[in-house]
């Protein structure tokens, strides 16, 4: 695992996201002393991004998809009013 201070994180971006593409860590400090750390992120397979089981997404909304249809002009009417 390696270690960049602020200013050297700044100056060695590209660098940083190949050790991260590659499996490693990088912590990030600032005077000496740790602040963040730097991990790739996994991929998911979900729609949204949050993972297959996640409770909060609302599966019977998804597989209807008719909430990607823009609302007609009496729904969006009620907005307004």
């Amino acid at each position: 695992m390696s270690s960049y201070n602020v200013a050297e994180a700044k100056a060695h971006l590209s660098e940083i996201l190949k050790e991260v593409c590659s499996g490693q860590e990088v912590v990030l400090t600032r005077r000496g002393k740790p602040i963040a750390r730097v991990v790739a992120i996994g991929r998911t397979s979900s729609l949204l991004g949050a993972g297959e089981n996640d409770p909060n997404i609302n599966r019977a909304v998804l597989e209807k998809d008719t909430w990607r249809n823009p609302m007609s002009k009496a729904e969006a009417k009620n907005w307004y009013e």
